[in-house]
């Protein structure tokens, strides 16, 4: 079944803004990984090590959201693929 003109700008729309919305949690989750590393110069080993880390992990979760959001929205758009 073929999309409409109008059915597929809006969903690509929503896809843009799904995008924007996991390059921003992204950007947010690298800012904490900074703040900790700096964080972590300063703070005893323990404390500094693990605000470090669950600040990884939180940037490792949101860039793999990206990526998979990215990758959607590429397919959506080159390959006519709906998410």
């Amino acid at each position: 079944m073929a999309m409409k003109n109008s059915e597929r700008r809006a969903l690509e729309a929503l896809w843009r803004e799904h995008l924007q919305n996991a390059r921003i949690r992204y950007r947010a989750a690298n800012a904490a990984v900074q703040a900790a590393r700096e964080l972590q110069s300063h703070a005893p080993s323990p404390d500094g090590s693990f605000a470090f880390n669950q600040a990884l992990k939180a940037e490792n979760q949101a860039l793999a959201e990206l990526k998979r959001v990215l990758e959607s929205f590429n397919d959506l758009v080159n390959h006519d693929k709906i998410p």
